[in-house]
C-alpha cells in the first residue's frame, strides 16, 4: 500500500440525525468558506433558539462537486427529535438530515483547509487501491475550527469521511 494511504482507514459509522442547510452554487460562485460561515449561524442559532445542544462537530457534506455546480449540505449533528422540522431539501432552507450509518473510509487532515483536495485524492486512492466503492456523498467534520486556534492554520482538524461498499 502506497504510505501516503495508511493514515485511511475503513470504520463503522453511527448513524447521526442533523440539523442542515442544503444549497445549489454554480461553481463560478463558489466560496465554501462564505457558505459555511453563514449556514453555521443560522444553525447554531437555530439550535440556540429551541434549547437544542449540538451532538457532534459541524460538517459540510458534497451531494455534488462539478463540474458546472456544487450541492453542499452544511450541517449540526444533534440528539433531538427533529419531526417537526421537514426534510431537507436543496433550497437553502433549515430541514433535518442524517449522517449515515454503516462502513466508511475515514481519514483526518490536520492543517489548513486547503489541503483538503489532497486528503479526498489520497481517500480516493485508498479506496481504488483495497477493492472498496464510494457508496454515498462524502464529507468533512470540522473537529478544530480557526476560532479555537486563533486562526492558526497548522493547527485544524478536519476529519474527511466517505462511505464505501464493496
Amino acid at each position: 500500500m502506497d504510505p501516503e494511504r495508511r493514515d485511511v482507514e475503513i470504520t463503522q459509522n453511527q448513524a447521526r440525525p442533523s440539523v442542515a442547510i442544503r444549497s445549489v452554487v454554480p461553481m463560478q460562485d463558489l466560496d465554501i468558506g462564505s457558505i459555511f460561515d453563514e449556514d453555521a449561524t443560522r444553525l447554531v442559532t437555530y439550535l440556540e433558539q429551541r434549547d437544542i445542544e449540538p451532538a457532534g462537530s459541524p460538517y459540510a457534506r458534497y451531494w455534488q462537486y462539478g463540474p458546472d455546480q456544487v450541492d453542499i449540505e452544511i450541517g449540526i449533528p444533534v440528539d433531538a427529535d427533529l419531526d417537526d422540522l421537514g426534510d431537507l431539501r436543496p433550497e437553502g432552507i433549515i430541514g433535518a438530515s442524517e449522517l449515515p450509518g454503516g462502513p466508511v473510509a475515514r481519514l483526518l487532515h490536520s492543517g489548513s483547509y486547503d489541503g483538503l483536495a489532497a486528503a479526498y485524492q489520497r481517500l480516493e486512492g485508498y479506496l481504488a487501491e483495497t477493492g472498496n466503492q464510494p457508496a454515498g456523498a462524502p464529507w468533512e467534520t470540522y473537529l478544530v475550527m480557526p476560532d479555537a486556534v486563533g486562526g492558526d492554520a497548522s493547527m485544524l482538524q478536519t476529519e474527511v469521511i466517505w462511505p464505501v461498499g464493496h
